[in-house]
């Protein structure tokens, strides 16, 4: 009798018409368990679970199944969400054995030899512009946290297809520890060597972090008609947060003298537009790439060599920190920082 157990309930795995049959009996007994998977057995063999069980279809490849996938993905998600799932997939795709893999031969082996494989990648950059979608090599290896979203893409596909019954079992996936995470905090010492040596944008892009504690995203998405400027009956300008993880990120945020200063030199050098991107660039719809400022954002923190790692987002947890060691209390530091749940704002 194929049955094991895990935890205290016992499973049985066995094939049937080359299709691999792994289900949960519910039960915390060894011989019950035996006999629900002789029942199962049987019941297949005398058609009585019903076509689909007796004539189990097979299961498609994980490259077929990613298209419907990314179907689903295009009609429910947002915009930045689709992207994301369309690059992970981009990205595992390349992976032949995984690519050609169905969806019930992926297991913790294969996963297991897909990240040994992309651990000794270089890391890859997505660059959208008017010629479509472009692949660069960035002179860094693979970190395990981006190795981690590939992986948890996989797992993510693999739970949906268990949810429309395409396939009955789910591997446990586990992702890599990454240790206990740090947050980074820029001393001013550091922040002004890295004001005065960053290149644009990153330049401009780390002053509205600092000092408006907006996220990387949300600062790559602002819009010049979001943006208004001090005049005769507003002295102080301000910034809107039109869209975000959840609702609690749509916000308005005002503008300190330095963030007034950069914004203002921005929208005279593009000709004081009413409408467009503060941060242009090269991506489908004219927005500036992220991976072309973190790429930007290493070199520099390797040419200033800056104790222990800092990452893009450590600069809005720098703004976010100093906020509330200026005396903010920690409802409206959760209100500037678009946090849903206070015990966020409070680590």
């Amino acid at each position: 009798m194929a049955v094991y157990q895990r935890g205290n309930v016992w499973w049985y795995k066995f094939v049937w018409n080359s299709q691999l049959i792994r289900a949960s009996t519910k039960q915390s007994n060894k011989r019950v368990a035996e006999q629900a998977e002789a029942i199962r057995k049987a019941s297949l063999a005398k058609g009585e679970a019903g076509i689909k069980e007796a004539h189990p279809a097979p299961a498609p490849t994980f490259s077929e199944f990613s298209e419907r996938f990314l179907v689903w993905v295009e009609a429910e998600k947002k915009p930045n969400t689709v992207k994301y799932y369309n690059d992970m997939v981009r990205i595992l795709l390349r992976y032949q054995p995984l690519a050609a893999a169905k969806l019930t031969q992926i297991d913790r082996d294969l996963i297991a030899r897909y990240t040994e494989k992309r651990r000794g990648a270089r890391k890859t950059g997505v660059r959208r512009g008017k010629e479509g979608v472009q692949h660069t090599v960035i002179d860094r290896a693979i970190t395990t946290t981006a190795l981690n979203h590939e992986v948890g893409t996989i797992r993510r596909m693999l739970n949906m297809a268990a949810d429309w019954g395409v396939i009955e079992y789910v591997p446990k996936i586990r992702l890599s520890g990454t240790g206990k995470q740090v947050e980074r905090i820029l001393t001013d010492t550091e922040e002004e060597e890295y004001i005065e040596n960053a290149p644009q944008p990153l330049r401009d892009f780390a002053v509205v972090c600092l000092d408006t504690s907006l996220r990387p995203g949300e600062v790559l998405r602002l819009r010049w008609e979001n943006v208004v400027f001090a005049v005769r009956r507003e002295p102080v300008g301000h910034l809107q947060v039109i869209e975000g993880k959840s609702k609690n990120a749509k916000r308005t945020l005002m503008m300190l003298e330095r963030v007034a200063d950069v914004l203002g030199r921005r929208h005279k050098e593009a000709g004081a537009p009413a409408a467009g991107w503060v941060f242009p660039g090269n991506e489908e719809d004219g927005s500036l790439n992220y991976s072309s400022l973190d790429s930007q954002h290493d070199r520099l923190i390797e040419k200033l060599g800056f104790g222990g790692p800092l990452r893009l987002y450590d600069l809005r947890h720098t703004a976010l920190t100093r906020l509330a060691q200026s005396g903010a209390d920690v409802f409206s530091i959760q209100k500037i920082a678009g946090h849903s749940d206070i015990r966020v704002t409070s680590r």
